[in-house]
């Protein structure tokens, strides 16, 4: 008897197609088939006008730097797709040879992994599920990808999907480690992603703050206090004594004349909007 089949530790943190009901399969494969999916499609559905090439979006970039880090850990070749909410792909990072061949089949910035266009795959199963999705071989809909074993990642800020990130290779690269990977690059994108939201938020308050004449110490304390940190949160983070938090947090009420918090965030919101 093995000690983790009996111990009732999940084995897993994603959903594989053979996991979902045949009643929602059966319901998938009429949505394609209504859809016109043709089975023997050789290259990817592709609309120039829904091409993404902004270099300047910023998920696409922290993507970008986050799976090249993690690409030198996977010892097959792989290669990432980043799609919108939608399943269109934004970004493709592979190697040259790679990305070349995978150009021929219109795997590229502007084709959709989307289930009404492309089938069952690892994005659009993802899509269907909300959740981290697994599509290996001839569980594809399409012939192109039945040598592919497909992982899929939903990228969740603020319990809001912005986009899918899948790990594609060739199949023989034990999965538990490549979903491993692949949960941890997702989270390391989002922690990225709310750092550079939360400094953006932090510019714009320290706008507002000028117009009152805040000293830096005060700006700091003023944001946190905004943020719901507790007086001795703030000093912690600040590495300075508590009493020096609640001096400056009254001079802050002083001169935004507010008398209690909710008055002090009610303003700030309003004069930041």
């Amino acid at each position: 008897m093995s000690i983790f089949s009996s111990s009732g530790i999940p084995t897993s943190t994603w959903i594989n197609y053979y996991h979902v009901s045949n009643e929602e399969r059966m319901h998938w494969n009429q949505l394609i088939k209504d859809s016109g999916v043709p089975i023997a499609m050789r290259i990817l559905p592709f609309d120039p006008m829904k091409e993404v090439v902004d270099g300047s979006n910023r998920l696409c970039a922290i993507v970008t730097e986050e799976i090249k880090a993690v690409s030198k850990k996977i010892p097959v070749d792989h290669f990432f797709v980043l799609t919108d909410r939608q399943g269109v792909v934004v970004h493709l990072e592979a190697s040259e040879p790679l990305r070349e061949a995978l150009e021929t089949f219109q795997v590229t910035a502007g084709s959709s992994f989307a289930l009404e266009y492309a089938g069952i795959n690892g994005i659009s199963l993802a899509m269907q599920l909300r959740s981290t999705a697994v599509v290996e071989g001839s569980d594809h809909s399409l012939q192109l990808f039945r040598d592919w074993a497909c992982l899929c990642h939903p990228i969740v800020i603020d319990d809001e999907i912005v986009g899918y990130l899948d790990l594609s290779m060739k199949q023989g690269l034990e999965l538990s480690f490549a979903v491993m990977l692949l949960e941890q690059s997702v989270q390391n994108v989002v922690h990225e992603m709310k750092q550079w939201d939360l400094a953006l938020r932090k510019e714009k308050f320290d706008e507002v703050f000028d117009t009152y004449q805040f000293t830096s110490l005060e700006k700091e304390v003023g944001f946190a206090w905004l943020h719901h940190q507790s007086a001795l949160q703030i000093a912690n983070h600040l590495n300075i004594d508590e009493e020096a938090v609640l001096s400056a947090l009254q001079k802050v009420y002083e001169k935004t004349g507010s008398y209690d918090k909710g008055q002090y965030v009610r303003k700030l919101l309003v004069c930041s909007s």
